[in-house]
């Protein structure tokens, strides 16, 4: 059996982007990835902060799939750091 150990996930979200649609779509992509959402802030609509928790691999994927093209997010980078 695999040893599963959660971890926390902190994002920060740097690109022009639509706080209503980007916490939607945020929101799903945790749900589908199993993952647990500790908090959203909004700082400015090119700065948001996203911190989530859950198994190692589903924060990868999670990662992973943002990588790819969003009609309503124009992103400049996104940061991310693993904190315990």
């Amino acid at each position: 059996m695999k040893d599963t150990k959660k971890r926390k996930l902190q994002m920060n979200i740097l690109g022009k982007h639509e706080k209503l649609w980007t916490q939607l779509f945020l929101r799903t992509k945790v749900r589908t990835f199993k993952l647990h959402l500790h908090g959203v802030e909004h700082y400015s609509s090119d700065h948001s902060e996203l911190i989530v928790s859950g198994d190692s691999g589903n924060l990868w994927k999670f990662i992973k799939s943002l990588k790819n093209p969003m009609f309503f997010v124009k992103l400049d980078k996104i940061i991310f750091t693993f904190i315990d």
